[in-house]
C-alpha cells in the first residue's frame, strides 16, 4: 500500500485536496513507471505542505526502505495533525502574539512553535512558573498536562492529581481528563512518563488544541487593526499556496515528461534485451542439440567397448609333405685294363 503511494496520496489529500491533480495520479498503478510517477507527485506535494524530506527519492519509496518510509509517513501525519493550527480554523490564536511581535510573523512560524506558545500561554494563565520547551522531558511528570487541562475546563479537570506521587497514576488522570473533554485516547500513560516519545505527545497536544483551545472567542477580541492584518495574512497565505501549487504542477508536468521519456527508453532497452535473450536461447538450443548428439555417439562407443572381444579364428597349419628320397646310383665298376 505504501509502495504504491495509496496512504501518502490520501493523507496529503486530507490536508490539501488540490495538492495533487486527481487526473495525474495512477491508482492503482499498472507498472513500475506509474508507481514512480505517483511517488514523485506525492513527495513534491508533501514538500509544498512543509514536510522536511531530505535525501528521499521516489526509488527509495518504491524499494520500500523501512526507515525512509516511516520518515515520510511521520512528516505527512504531523502536517495532518497540525493542519488546523491556523488562523482560518482557529482565528483566536492571534491572542498568542506577544508584545510588539508582528501577527504575520507569528502566523508564519512553524506549527510546533505555535503549539508550544499555546501551551505556555495556558501555563502562564494558571499562575504556574513552569514552561514547556519540548514534547518529551518537560511533560514527563504530567504536571504541565494537568495544569493545561484545568485551564481548558476547571469544572471537569481538577488539580487533585498533582499530589499523587506515582507518575503513572498522574498520567492516567491526564488521559481520563482528556477523554472528558472529548479527546480520543490514542496514547498510553507510559508514553508520557517515558519522556522520549515526543511524536505521540505532539499529536496528543495538537488534538487537545483542536478540541478545545481555551482561548477567548475571536468576536470579543478582534480590533480593526487585527482584522485587517488577518485578512492580509490570509490573502498572502492563499497566494503563496496558489503559487506553490502552480510550481508543483509545473514540476510534476516536467517530471511526467521525463518519466515518459525514460519509459520509452527503457521499453526500447527491454525489447533489445529480449531480442538478445532470444538469440542466446537459440544458440543454447543449438549447442544443446550438438551436445546431445555427441553424448549419443559417446554412449555408442562405450557400449562397443563394453562388448566381449570375438575369438580369433585358429589358423589351419598344413602338415609338411615328406621329401622324396634321393635315388643314389651304384657306381659302375671300372673296366679292367
Amino acid at each position: 500500500v505504501v509502495v504504491h503511494s495509496f496512504i501518502l496520496y490520501y493523507l496529503i489529500k486530507s490536508i490539501e485536496p488540490n495538492a495533487i491533480p486527481t487526473n495525474k495520479i495512477r491508482i492503482p498503478p499498472k507498472n513500475k513507471f506509474e508507481c514512480i510517477q505517483n511517488h514523485v507527485m506525492c513527495l513534491e506535494a508533501a514538500k509544498v505542505l512543509g514536510c522536511q524530506l531530505v535525501n528521499i527519492s521516489a526509488e527509495d519509496l518504491l524499494d520500500g526502505v523501512p526507515h525512509l518510509l516511516l520518515a515520510v509517513l511521520w512528516n505527512v501525519i504531523k502536517q495532518a495533525l497540525l493542519a488546523r493550527l491556523n488562523v482560518e480554523a482557529h482565528p483566536e490564536i492571534v491572542q498568542l502574539v506577544e508584545g510588539n511581535e508582528d501577527v504575520s510573523s507569528f502566523i508564519a512560524a512553524p506549527r510546533e512553535v505555535q503549539l508550544l506558545r499555546w501551551f505556555n500561554h495556558h501555563l502562564k494563565e494558571s499562575g504556574s512558573e513552569r514552561r514547556v520547551t519540548n514534547f518529551s522531558k518537560d511533560l514527563q511528570d504530567s504536571e504541565c498536562y494537568l495544569r493545561l487541562l484545568h485551564q481548558l475546563d476547571p469544572n471537569i479537570c481538577s488539580l487533585n492529581a498533582l499530589t499523587e506521587s506515582d507518575p503513572s497514576k498522574r498520567a492516567e488522570t491526564v488521559l481520563q481528563n482528556a477523554e472528558k473533554l472529548g479527546c480520543m485516547r490514542f496514547i498510553l500513560p507510559q508514553d508520557i512518563t517515558n519522556g522520549n516519545n515526543w511524536k505521540l505527545n505532539l499529536a496528543f497536544t495538537a488534538h487537545l488544541f483542536d478540541k478545545k483551545s481555551g482561548l477567548k472567542p475571536v468576536n470579543t477580541l478582534r480590533s480593526s487593526e487585527v482584522e485587517a492584518k488577518l485578512r492580509e495574512q490570509h490573502e498572502l497565505f492563499e497566494q503563496q499556496m496558489r503559487r506553490q501549487l502552480e510550481q508543483t504542477h509545473a514540476q510534476l508536468a516536467t517530471k511526467e515528461k521525463e518519466l515518459e521519456a525514460n519509459r520509452s527508453r527503457l521499453e526500447q532497452e527491454f525489447e533489445r534485451r529480449e531480442r538478445e535473450l532470444a538469440e542466446k536461447e537459440a544458440q543454447l538450443k543449438l549447442m544443446q542439440s550438438q551436445l546431445d548428439q555427441q553424448n549419443f555417439q559417446l554412449q555408442e562407443r562405450a557400449q562397443q567397448v563394453q562388448q566381449p572381444p570375438q575369438p580369433l579364428p585358429q589358423p589351419q597349419v598344413q602338415q609338411p609333405q615328406p621329401l622324396p628320397q634321393p635315388q643314389v646310383q651304384q657306381p659302375q665298376p671300372l673296366p679292367q685294363p
